[in-house]
């Protein structure tokens, strides 16, 4: 999974949930603007903002990024 992908990914979670950048980020405790470059595949989270982005999910940072495990072990 790439950048690209895992922004894609990030976005189809939030939009599930009906939220918006804004409201994302409020939740994640992040900045609008790095969720911007997340969703575009411009940044990838460090491991402090992966916990943030889990926990706005409601969901463990393993499942965020088992698709690029497998894709990484492809």
């Amino acid at each position: 999974m790439s950048e690209v992908q895992f922004g894609t990914e990030i976005r189809r979670r939030r939009e599930s949930r009906g939220w918006t950048q804004e409201q994302f980020a409020t939740r994640a405790d992040l900045s609008v603007r790095f969720v911007q470059s997340l969703e575009s595949g411009a940044k990838m989270p460090s491991l402090e903002s992966l916990f943030k982005i889990s926990l706005a999910f409601g969901t463990s940072p393993g499942i965020l990024l088992e698709p690029m495990w497998r894709d990484w072990r492809e």
